[in-house]
């Protein structure tokens, strides 16, 4: 039941209010600008939605099936017209799709051996997770244990005035889960990378209307930023192998004062508040 709880949080939070929104409020937005709007419009309605549910009946794996639920009528009646769209979409715009399924699956790849994993007997965090990852965890487990409304779970007492967003949609799924799950890190953090690939494959669309140049700028933005990649394609080279590389280099950030700019890598990895923050801004423009 904590599994199918689990699975439930995730259509929910990234699919289930972004449909019944944009179909009940924009149903004439063209299929290609509805469709890579949905997620992150069910991320930031869920969520919210969650927030203000919990104030009035507190924060608990029952106030969230609560806000689920309301959506559930809404969802049936318009089910039917966001499915029409998609498939419109998955036969015009296959390649954006494709490219935020590989998106997934490449931060997928790079922390699933890296968070919270037993390595020669300890607990570690490895690749591009340093100190903010564990801040973050600490957030969204003192969420999940209860904490609501939010206090700062280093400093009781004080309102958390973190920015807290994606660490309270992390705590929703977990509090469904209703275990201690800090590996939640490696399930929801490439979704939000992979959302970010789809909106860009679609504005650039709508600026160039060109499908390559769409196609190359949504497999290039999450990772680039800086040119630290070009690390990494130097080390293929010599002979590394590329999972390995990966999930044992960081190539993000060189403290040598040449590259100080963070790839977006470094964002979907473990700068949680940007990973809600950088595809919603993408939406808006």
């Amino acid at each position: 039941m904590d599994f199918i709880l689990l699975v439930i949080g995730f259509i929910f939070t990234f699919l289930v209010p972004g449909i019944c929104v944009l179909q009940f409020f924009f149903p004439a937005l063209p299929a290609r600008i509805k469709i890579p709007l949905v997620p992150i419009f069910s991320v930031l309605v869920s969520t919210y939605f969650v927030y203000v549910v919990s104030l009035v009946m507190g924060y608990s794996r029952f106030s969230i099936l609560v806000a689920f639920f309301f959506f559930i009528p809404f969802l049936s009646l318009v089910f039917r017209e966001f499915w029409r769209d998609f498939i419109l979409i998955r036969k015009t715009h296959y390649l954006g799709l494709l490219v935020a399924v590989f998106v997934f699956l490449i931060y997928l790849l790079a922390l699933y051996p890296g968070i919270f994993t037993k390595y020669n007997g300890y607990i570690v965090m490895s690749s591009s997770n340093w100190q903010d990852t564990a801040m973050h965890l600490g957030i969204i487990e003192s969420l999940s244990q209860g904490n609501f409304p939010p206090q700062a779970p280093y400093f009781a007492g004080v309102p958390l005035h973190y920015y807290y967003f994606t660490d309270f949609h992390s705590s929703i799924l977990e509090t469904l889960y209703g275990q201690f799950f800090p590996r939640i890190l490696v399930y929801d953090n490439p979704l939000f990378a992979a959302i970010f690939s789809l909106l860009v494959y679609f504005l650039a669309y709508e600026v160039t209307k060109d499908k390559s140049i769409s196609f190359f700028s949504s497999l290039l933005a999450p990772f680039i930023g800086n040119y630290m990649f070009v690390g990494f394609i130097k080390d293929w080279l010599r002979g590394g192998g590329p999972v390995s590389l990966i999930t044992n280099n960081s190539y993000a950030l060189e403290f040598g004062g040449r590259f100080q700019i963070s790839p977006m890598a470094d964002y979907f990895l473990q700068n949680r508040p940007m990973m809600a923050g950088l595809p919603a801004f993408v939406a808006v423009i």
